[in-house]
């Protein structure tokens, strides 16, 4: 029998319509929506613009459970081929517990433990000296940290920074923020104590002089702050943990936190590199080079460069022994040779033989 080629195509066409809606092709049940437009309840986008139901009863978000079929091969590393220093801890470290954290570092291969929960005033003093007098005092740095109750009081400001600054000089290595600044912590006129509130300069100012990081938690997700809708990524997390709800007729918005931070760092310009990358003092990391008693460091923003009343020889030596140290952190001239250097007594810096042109001993610490 031969069919007509219109009738043909006519049967083709609605067959392949069935088997694509058999095989999840657009469903007869769906809708088109416009760019932008959300799918009606009920509905899922299935391609751009196709919204389309399920065909079966859908499961509600607690109880959808899809097993993965990934196959992979597990990689499990119980212990670091190099002894490591972990820089974020929270711990209270005392004589009960040190032993059991020690047991547990060697099985890691942590050589270091850097104790963000120091502490501050007197317990940040106990803290230190706890440490200092153990067995294990060069297995543990504590990060001084600050009580802010009694904030806009005269005279808070001046003794927390002179606390903070004892607790650097007996120890500690940097000062640790905790996000409750900017969210829950109040002044004592019962106002909300601002990420970049005057009080705190004070605090800034001491780790700047001193060299020292600051770790600064400043809000949460930004998700966090947003209406708990189904349009929010974080709603089964915020419907399982209604304490991570930061709702606005009760705290501020993410976007007023990070501004009040940004003004704080802006407002405080010497302390800049200190609470953003957090360096610490160019004796640190150039130990041959640099001493407290002689350092060639400038003052102004720890940057490896000699001091104008260094002599023309510890001038030389702060270039030299930088290069040393590390040659890939110097700006060198892609066309300059790697062979032996030749040093300028005149000038204090380091030139290339050959054409190469000379650089100053500039490069941050």
């Amino acid at each position: 029998m031969r069919w007509p080629t219109a009738l043909l195509i006519a049967v083709t066409a609605l067959a392949t319509a069935a088997g694509l809606a058999q095989r999840g092709g657009r469903s007869d049940r769906g809708q088109r929506v416009q760019p932008g437009q959300p799918c009606p309840a009920g509905m899922t986008e299935v391609r751009p613009g196709d919204c389309q139901p399920p065909e079966l009863p859908p499961p509600s978000i607690v109880d959808y459970r899809p097993k993965s079929t990934v196959v992979a091969d597990d990689h499990p590393v119980p212990r670091a081929k190099y002894p490591l220093v972990d820089i974020h801890n929270h711990q209270n470290v005392n004589a009960e517990n040190v032993e059991r954290l020690i047991k547990e570092m060697d099985e890691l291969n942590m050589r270091v433990m850097v104790n963000l929960s120091g502490g501050s005033g007197d317990r940040l003093m106990q803290n230190l000296e706890f440490i200092k007098n153990s067995p294990h005092k060069d297995r543990f740095r504590l990060f001084a940290n600050v009580a802010f109750n009694g904030v806009g009081t005269p005279g808070w400001s001046e003794k927390a920074a002179a606390d903070l600054e004892a607790g650097i000089r007996a120890g500690a290595i940097g000062l640790k923020i905790f996000k409750p600044l900017g969210l829950q912590h109040r002044k004592a006129d019962g106002s909300r104590l601002k990420i970049d509130d005057p009080e705190l300069d004070a605090l800034w100012q001491v780790c700047a002089r001193m060299n020292v990081p600051v770790l600064i938690h400043t809000a949460d997700p930004a998700q966090f702050f947003e209406p708990i809708d189904f349009t929010n990524e974080r709603w089964l997390e915020l419907a399982l943990f209604p304490g991570r709800q930061y709702p606005a007729d009760k705290f501020p918005s993410f976007e007023t936190l990070a501004g009040e931070r940004d003004r704080m760092f802006a407002r405080n310009p010497a302390g800049m590199a200190t609470t953003s990358r957090a360096p610490r003092a160019c004796w640190t990391r150039c130990p041959t080079c640099i001493s407290k008693s002689a350092p060639c460091c400038t003052s102004s923003a720890g940057s490896l460069a000699p001091r104008e009343s260094s002599s023309p020889g510890t001038r030389i030596a702060c270039c030299s022994a930088r290069m040393r140290i590390s040659r890939a952190s110097i700006r060198i001239t892609s066309a300059c040779s790697r062979r032996a250097t030749s040093i300028s007594t005149t000038t204090g810096t380091t030139t290339h033989r050959g054409s190469c042109t000379a650089w100053a001993c500039q490069t941050s610490c």
